[in-house]
């Protein structure tokens, strides 16, 4: 029987992990991201043990773990003083991984990356998924890059996103950039919209959008931020 062909879209840890696992139970891998740059802020900073425990066998834990912090600690604020407290480990007695890893997404990327390139297989950056079509043996993707467009029939493709949600998620993205100049800026325009606009504008807003979720959203990734980038202004 000849190997399975996959496609997998996206290639952040959830698309790489399963370019490797396809890889690995011998597939015929190729997978492509939008994206022509590898660097992005890091969206999560924690690897749970039974995540490490699902990747163990890809021979990838040992890179991830050399990257994390397993010993971490957090900052108490108890009124104007600050003590840094230690986090224990989980002790769960049934995982090899008792612990809280902080690892940033731009390192697990980079050792999955690792871990596939030496397996022959090369992230191709730049590629976008614009389509998909079902057939009865096999799916059509439509594939959009520099070069120009792509069809080919693969026996599965495995895409991390929903294309239907890509717009909402485009808005979402630009609202997270507008809030973030917005908060982190220090000019006159950005003082002025926090201070008088933003608060006579909140009510409106959700209306202006179409969707209440997407301010949470934007909440959601200005705390993401101010996680991964402790020494920018907005974390002040």
């Amino acid at each position: 029987m000849p190997a399975a062909e996959v496609l997998v879209v996206d290639a952040g840890p959830t698309g790489l992990a399963l370019a490797l696992q396809a890889h690995d139970h011998g597939a015929r891998v190729r997978i492509v991201e939008r994206r022509p740059e590898m660097f992005r802020p890091s969206r999560a900073l924690i690897l749970h043990p039974r995540t490490l425990e699902v990747l163990r066998p890809l021979a990838v834990t040992e890179s991830l773990l050399a990257r994390a912090d397993v010993a971490p600690e957090v900052p108490l604020h108890l009124g104007s003083r600050m003590v840094p407290v230690g986090v224990a480990e989980l002790e769960l007695s049934d995982t090899a991984f008792p612990h809280l890893s902080l690892v940033r997404q731009m390192d697990v990327e980079t050792v999955l990356s690792q871990a596939l390139a030496d397996r022959g297989v090369y992230v191709e950056r730049g590629v976008e998924l614009i389509e998909v079509r079902e057939g009865v043996t096999c799916a059509r993707a439509t594939l959009r890059s520099r070069a120009g467009i792509e069809q080919r029939d693969y026996d599965f493709v495995l895409a991390s996103y929903d294309l239907e949600l890509r717009p909402a998620a485009r808005r979402v993205l630009a609202m997270t950039h507008v809030a973030f100049w917005a908060e982190a800026s220090a000019g006159p325009l950005p003082s002025l919209l926090r201070g008088v606009m933003a608060p006579l504008g909140a009510p409106v807003v959700p209306v202006l959008i179409g969707r209440r979720r997407l301010v949470a959203e934007a909440v959601r990734w200005i705390s993401h931020l101010r996680v991964a980038h402790p020494d920018s202004l907005i974390s002040v």
